[in-house]
């Protein structure tokens, strides 16, 4: 016969009546010789749908073999696989079970396996199926132990469905079943106690001591090994029952339930819960009984910035200051001039650790002005607990920056965060040489060039000199330094750092404007002591044309 790409109207009507038969092999034989018994790309949709409709019929006659070959020439291979493993399987009651279940038709799946072999498996394929109306009913017929099992993972699918609600009356009946369980075994054991507290956490707490009892008395691991099966199942319904309750809404409840569990792993999920439906200060609360004070007190510098961000108009930048006198050398009343050490003043720590401060200072920086203002209370008791890190002591400067800028300051100090120390001295509070006189301390090459910005945009050439030489950019300073004409700023910013070109270019500078005792300097420092003495030479010559020499000739 040929192999046509679609089978035609009475190719159908033949295969048709075969199955109308019962004849699927001779069907599936009649596609094969039409088609070829080697699956291929060329098969047309029609084809491959007469191929499926004969493996369905052979999977209903249990005709496993035909059901295979028919379902991989439709290329169905899910089915092949899910076929191939009942390979070794005889009794055609399960087989037909597994069928119906393939179907969906649980409740028939269900009563075909009850007169199987092994009729506990439907109760398997009931809880695997999620159809616990009919499991929960195998599971009093079989055994009790099994229903708190199967209320929990149904409470379990509930609460990946987000049926929060529930879940919670799920782990709820799980966790008062196992109670049951638990008061059962204990009168089989004879070993019953008189409780005042009856709930399903003290019956936890209590039943170790029971099973061990048992266990010593009658010799045998079993009540052991039984007691930790329930302690582990009690633990995570009752972990549930915390998870499902929050997600619900139900928070007093929750972190009732919390606490009751005493668990740093519970709280620790019960806060980021907490945290994925805006409860931060309860998160915060959770963070810090498991232990993470540190995340604790980042989620009430989140909360309190909020407020302020609420309350507060937006804030547009810092305002720039003049170098004036007034602003220079302000009020000490208002302003106390503070010495760059008493804000980030160093314990006594090797050098590879100079930045590491005291933790009675950041407690200082931290509770200084919120115990007056009654902000950032909760922070106290926390930072007593832990010496804070570098990213929380940013993270509460940055969240008080707009409203305390002093408090801002000192911890941006602790945290060793020099660039936002120097714009808060400077742009923020118009204390210039203070801003200043720190980077000369630091060194700190990036506080250092914001620095020289400002100063340059505040038309104070000279300090930015100084800077652009502190922060290692001496193409720059040398180019602002010959267009505002502070070549000796820049002599004496540059020291003796920098290389031997450099030291040449600024002395060649200095030499053009009659500088000649800095020139010489500079010279001696390239590498170049004849012409440095030369240069030293012609400065004192140079003294006896002027009655009243300049000062910077002998410099």
């Amino acid at each position: 016969m040929n192999n046509p790409s679609e089978p035609n109207s009475f190719t159908i009507r033949c295969l048709m009546q075969l199955l109308a038969m019962g004849r699927e092999e001779d069907a599936l034989q009649l596609l094969e010789d039409l088609f070829g018994t080697v699956p291929s790309d060329s098969y047309s949709k029609s084809a491959r749908d007469c191929f499926e409709a004969v493996g369905w019929r052979a999977l209903d006659a249990m005709i496993m073999g035909v059901a295979l070959r028919a379902f991989a020439s439709a290329k169905r291979y899910d089915i092949v696989a899910w076929i191939s493993t009942f390979e070794g399987m005889d009794e055609v009651v399960t087989l037909r079970a597994h069928v119906r279940a393939f179907h969906q038709n649980w409740r028939e799946a269900v009563q075909l396996l009850l007169v199987s072999s092994d009729p506990k498996e439907a109760l398997d394929l009931a809880a695997h199926a999620g159809v616990w109306n009919i499991a929960a009913e195998l599971a009093k017929r079989f055994s009790t132990m099994t229903v708190p099992q199967l209320l929990q993972r149904h409470a379990m699918k509930c609460e990946r469905d987000g049926q929060y609600t529930a879940a919670l009356a799920a782990f709820t009946a799980a966790v008062d079943g196992i109670a049951l369980q638990i008061k059962a075994e204990e009168s089989r054991c004879q070993c019953s106690m008189e409780r005042e507290d009856t709930s399903p956490r003290a019956v936890m707490q209590a039943d170790s001591s029971m099973f061990v009892k048992a266990s010593q008395q009658g010799g045998s691991s079993e009540p052991l090994k039984l007691a930790e099966q329930i302690h582990h199942q009690m633990f995570e319904c009752l972990y549930g029952k915390v998870r499902c309750a929050l997600k619900a809404g139900e928070l007093q409840k929750g972190l009732q339930l919390a606490k009751d569990l005493n668990n740093p792993l519970v709280y620790r999920e019960c806060a980021e819960v907490l945290l994925s439906i805006q409860q931060h200060r309860h998160a915060a609360v959770l963070f810090s009984r498991a232990g993470d004070f540190e995340r604790a007190a980042l989620i009430y510098i989140e909360v309190q910035t909020l407020a302020h961000t609420r309350e507060a108009p937006k804030f547009r930048g810092y305002p720039v200051h003049n170098t004036s006198a007034q602003s220079l050398n302000p009020d000490p009343v208002k302003h106390k001039m503070t010495d760059s050490k008493n804000f980030c003043r160093c314990s006594s720590r090797p050098d590879n650790e100079k930045h590491y401060f005291d933790l009675t200072l950041i407690l200082d920086a931290f509770v200084g002005v919120s115990l007056k203002l009654g902000e950032f209370g909760q922070l106290i008791p926390l930072l007593q607990t832990i010496a804070p890190s570098t990213y929380l002591l940013e993270s509460y400067a940055r969240a008080r920056e707009q409203r305390q800028p002093l408090e801002a300051l000192r911890a941006f100090g602790r945290a060793g965060n020099f660039p936002s120390v120097v714009r808060i001295l400077a742009l923020r509070l118009g204390r210039w040489e203070e801003a200043k006189a720190l980077v000369r301390q630091v060194r700190d090459a990036q506080a250092a060039e914001l620095l020289a910005d400002a100063c340059r945009a505040n038309s104070d050439f000279q300090g930015a000199v100084e800077m652009l030489c502190i922060g290692e950019k001496a193409e720059a300073a040398i180019t602002l330094a010959v267009e505002s004409q502070q070549l000796s700023v820049l002599a004496d910013a540059l020291q003796d750092t920098g290389s031997a070109e450099l030291h040449s270019r600024v002395s060649f500078l200095l030499e053009s404007q009659l500088m000649f005792g800095l020139a010489a300097r500079h010279k001696a420092l390239a590498g170049c002591p004849t012409e440095a003495l030369e240069l030293y030479i012609q400065a004192r010559s140079l003294a006896h044309v002027f009655s009243h020499p300049p000062a910077y000739i002998f410099q």
